[in-house]
């Protein structure tokens, strides 16, 4: 509710307030309010040339963007798999995916949110800076993933401190050759700052309200806090079903493919370890983002445990 305010007073010409005439940073997703108050607008104003009624409404664009983010994180496992050049893995896994995020009960507990978009920009690029080495693009895109949600400078972190771990340690390159990961990180850097500058002159505080209200939650005992037991408890109600087809279909898709001999391109150690730089990054992303939630003492919400699932699964 507090960033689709945001957004539509945007829409509607207000700028980026919760009241009208107050600027208070009042959202952790202000960059998603920004992406969702222009995108209704532009909605709007192209109903309004081809005389189409009623306006969609913004809750509606919110979906939409969730629908498109989905499809965008379907897309990348794909392209994950045709990478390496899986014929049936491909379809198998793209199946798999599509069923596990489209179907678990902690997926459907968050449509319309910024969840689905962060997570799928993340998860773009991650495969862009590991699979496709384009390191420009992919500090973009992280950049990009900060502003829809801050909680992405731990994955930016984790992947230049990978990067760099693989360059000098793994294939223990010279620093002079580290130039193009350089830029990626340069690029990021000055996106991110930007952005942060931005709020800082446009709502006068570096750091976002809600933090400060979701940590009075469980000070004053109104809200369950984030800790190790509710995220086991959260678990056991809404993510093992999750868990437990991701890793039946995993199972599945594995003795297809050695039925089916698709583990011939694998034979390459770049690709092997391109697939276990991959699995540290999701496997430290979902154990870092417990870790900093419970560190922060805020209150306990399903739109904080849902990319930890997706992380360790993925």
């Amino acid at each position: 509710y507090i960033t689709f305010r945001y957004a539509q007073n945007l829409a509607d010409g207000n700028g980026l307030v919760f009241n009208v005439g107050e600027r208070f940073y009042g959202s952790t997703a202000m960059g998603f309010a920004v992406l969702l108050g222009s995108l209704t607008a532009l909605i709007h104003k192209i109903q309004a040339a081809l005389n189409l009624t009623p306006l969609m409404p913004l809750p509606h664009v919110a979906v939409l963007i969730s629908a498109l983010s989905l499809w965008l994180i379907w897309f990348v496992w794909y392209r994950i798999l045709v990478h390496r050049r899986f014929s049936l893995a491909r379809w198998a896994g793209g199946l798999a995916v599509a069923l596990y995020y489209f179907n678990v009960s902690y997926s459907k507990i968050t449509p319309g949110h910024e969840t689905y978009t962060y997570f799928a920009f993340l998860l773009l690029a991650a495969y862009l800076f590991f699979d496709l080495e384009a390191y420009l693009s992919a500090g973009v895109i992280l950049a990009l993933s900060v502003m829809i949600r801050p909680d992405a400078l731990l994955f930016a972190g984790l992947v230049f401190a990978i990067a760099v771990i693989d360059h000098f340690i793994l294939q223990r390159r010279k620093f002079s050759e580290l130039g193009p990961k350089l830029s990626s990180l340069a690029v990021f850097g000055v996106l991110a700052a930007a952005w942060e500058i931005f709020l800082k002159a446009y709502f006068g505080s570096w750091i976002p309200e809600t933090m400060l209200a979701k940590k009075a939650q469980v000070i004053l005992d109104i809200f369950t806090p984030f800790s190790a037991g509710s995220l086991v408890t959260s678990i056991r109600e809404r993510g093992f079903p999750g868990f437990f087809l991701a890793l039946s279909a995993a199972v599945i898709l594995f003795i297809g493919l050695l039925l089916f001999n698709q583990f011939r391109d694998l034979d390459k150690a770049s690709s092997k370890k391109t697939l276990v730089l991959l699995t540290a990054l999701w496997l430290l992303h979902g154990v870092g983002l417990a870790a900093a939630y419970i560190s922060f003492g805020v209150s306990h919400w399903a739109w904080y445990e849902t990319p930890i699932y997706y992380s360790l699964v993925g």
